[in-house]
């Protein structure tokens, strides 16, 4: 607990009452040993002014730890960005992790009909998200009015034909 009765110092104060006075070169002298003069005016510090002064500089420390760790963990900016998943003509997981897709873009590639889902997960035995059907030599472009969730990832499964395009997710980014 810091000693309350102790003055703050005024540093450079022509009535300066602790010893800084903006030169530091005469602070402490090989004569003063152990006690300070405070100002050059034959007046020494008492035990108790030393300890408050050290508490003071504790907490001054304790301070500037406090807002170095605040400076040093800062929660980052971040922002959101739509990336395309690119897909080439075989099942698979597109995203382990969940996402959010706000659409599709997908071309038939062989001159056949083709058939595809996005599922909801990692494998062919996920929830079905969306189901897109081609003819031959077509493509489609699908943009969703608000994001779907996929909790648990994406896969394509490529029921039937040859296709190529992508999945367009959101995720956040930090700066």
């Amino acid at each position: 607990m810091p000693i309350t009765n102790i003055p703050t110092p005024q540093f450079g104060a022509p009535d300066n009452t602790y010893g800084a006075t903006g030169n530091y070169d005469n602070a402490v002298s090989d004569a003063d040993d152990n006690l300070q003069d405070t100002g050059g005016n034959g007046e020494f510090a008492t035990p108790e002014q030393l300890v408050g002064f050290l508490e003071n500089v504790g907490h001054l420390n304790d301070y500037l730890n406090h807002y170095a760790h605040l400076f040093r963990t800062k929660v980052k900016e971040t922002y959101t960005v739509s990336v395309s998943r690119p897909v080439v003509g075989a099942s698979g997981v597109i995203l382990p992790g969940s996402a959010l897709v706000t659409g599709v873009n997908f071309a038939e590639t062989a001159g056949a009909p083709a058939k595809l889902r996005i599922r909801n997960g990692q494998d062919v035995g996920q929830p079905i998200l969306l189901t897109i059907a081609l003819a031959a030599n077509t493509s489609s472009l699908i943009h969703f009015a608000s994001p779907v969730e996929a909790s648990k990832g994406l896969f394509l499964e490529l029921v039937s034909g040859n296709v190529e395009g992508s999945i367009f997710t959101l995720e956040n980014r930090n700066r």
